[in-house]
């Protein structure tokens, strides 16, 4: 059996909408749904609270957890990880944005995948944005000395290209393929495999967590699959990247640096230019 974790924050309608479309492509699935809200405006979460109300009675019905304050994506999709942590018959734990819509059963071929491959550590479908477009975040490599210079600095502007993105020609086609980070806003992986990496870290308040996560599991021998065949759609995608507010910059920033400082193995000089050069940027 699969848990669901959906993170809601401010975006009842959204999650709701979520919901009606897993209930209805993945009608009579075996899995449970674990709604964490994130501390949301009393508003957002009163209409949330009765948007759950429709699916009492049903088997699979939402288990809302309130946090007390928003700790993060980290902090927030943990809550839902520890709330299947105690259910002893829930093998998988899927974790998803709140702003994306299913329009197949993807739930069944990444159980499948994961009971055949136990060398894989993640899985996940092709996450397509509102366009139509695949959404690049399901192609990711780690990030190498260079990207991470290049987001730090403005050296893209003089058309150097960081290299972290597998082109995306052709993917469609294909029955499986192996990345090295999962795209955050729709990735399964076994619930064993994820507590003992120690859930997602939670000294990352927004960005990053995907790439950590992906290193703890690479250093665990486990693989990154994306499942082509099986798609989801991601109504969000890109949308905090191409409009950044400085509160967004300022948590890109905070989790920039920690993740030089413990992930990234640049030498520490190199590390306070970095800092340096992002810390500017936000003035």
């Amino acid at each position: 059996m699969t848990g669901i974790i959906i993170l809601n924050f401010n975006n009842s309608s959204q999650t709701l909408k979520c919901l009606n479309s897993l209930y209805t492509y993945c009608n009579g699935r075996n899995y449970r749904v674990c709604v964490v809200d994130n501390a949301s405006e009393e508003k957002q979460l009163n209409l949330l609270v009765e948007g759950l109300k429709a699916y009492k009675g049903r088997g699979s019905e939402p288990h809302l957890v309130i946090a007390e304050h928003n700790g993060g994506y980290a902090r927030g999709n943990n809550l839902g990880c520890y709330f299947f942590e105690g259910e002893s018959d829930v093998d998988n734990i899927l974790i998803l944005n709140d702003d994306t819509l299913f329009s197949m059963d993807i739930i069944t071929p990444m159980e499948e995948y994961l009971i055949a491959h136990p060398e894989c550590g993640v899985v996940f479908p092709l996450v397509i944005s509102k366009d139509g477009c695949i959404d690049i975040a399901c192609v990711r490599r780690q990030k190498s000395s260079l990207d991470l210079i290049l987001q730090a600095t403005s050296l893209g502007k003089l058309g150097v290209k960081r290299k972290e993105f597998l082109p995306t020609e052709g993917v469609e086609t294909l029955d499986e393929l192996r990345t090295e980070v999962p795209p955050g806003s729709c990735m399964m992986l076994p619930k064993d495999i994820f507590k003992k990496i120690g859930w997602l870290d939670p000294n990352t308040f927004l960005y990053f967590e995907e790439h950590i996560l992906a290193r703890k599991l690479k250093e665990e021998g486990l693989t990154c699959v994306l499942l082509p065949k099986i798609r989801i759609v991601h109504i969000g995608a890109g949308t905090t990247n191409s409009h950044p507010s400085k509160t967004i910059y300022r948590h890109w920033r905070n989790s920039f640096k920690y993740y030089l400082e413990r992930y990234s193995g640049l030498p520490v000089p190199l590390i306070w230019c970095l800092e340096f050069r992002t810390w500017l940027k936000s003035l």
